[in-house]
């Protein structure tokens, strides 16, 4: 039996491209089998918040705007963390890592995208929130 696993994506090719390299990383590695959560989760998020915006541009004006993906994701990682605050706010959850070490992937991918493009490019952006949240997840709170 063989997994497909082609990322294809004609409204944003490159942040598809970043998600693709990661799962082939995975399955030359043979870690599919642990799933695609952690390695490439964030580069998913980078990826669908592309695609979110995309739809948002080719929408029509008549529908109601929905709110940023960006923000749901952030809102979902801060509930989380919530669960590891004390009393006074602080996260009582400590990183296993320095922060040059966690979230390689997505850190490998904003990096790459930056050297080629510039931090203002639109994929750029996507890749830079993406390693941003992932790191935030982490328990890095200022990123």
């Amino acid at each position: 039996m063989t997994l497909d696993t082609s990322i294809t994506s004609k409204s944003c090719p490159e942040t598809a491209s970043f998600l693709q390299k990661c799962l082939d990383s995975l399955i030359s590695r043979r870690d599919l089998a642990t799933t695609m959560l952690p390695p490439c989760r964030w580069l998913l998020a980078s990826h669908q918040m592309c695609l979110f915006d995309k739809a948002e541009v080719n929408a029509t004006n008549n529908q109601e705007k929905r709110p940023d993906f960006y923000i749901e994701l952030k809102a979902k990682v801060d509930k989380e963390l919530e669960r590891h605050r004390d009393e006074d706010g602080h996260l009582r959850r400590v990183p296993q890592r320095k922060i040059c070490c966690d979230c390689r992937e997505t850190k490998r991918a904003r990096d790459a995208c930056v050297v080629e493009n510039g931090p203002e490019y639109e994929t750029c952006q996507y890749l830079i929130k993406a390693h941003n949240l992932c790191l935030m997840e982490e328990g890095f709170e200022k990123v």
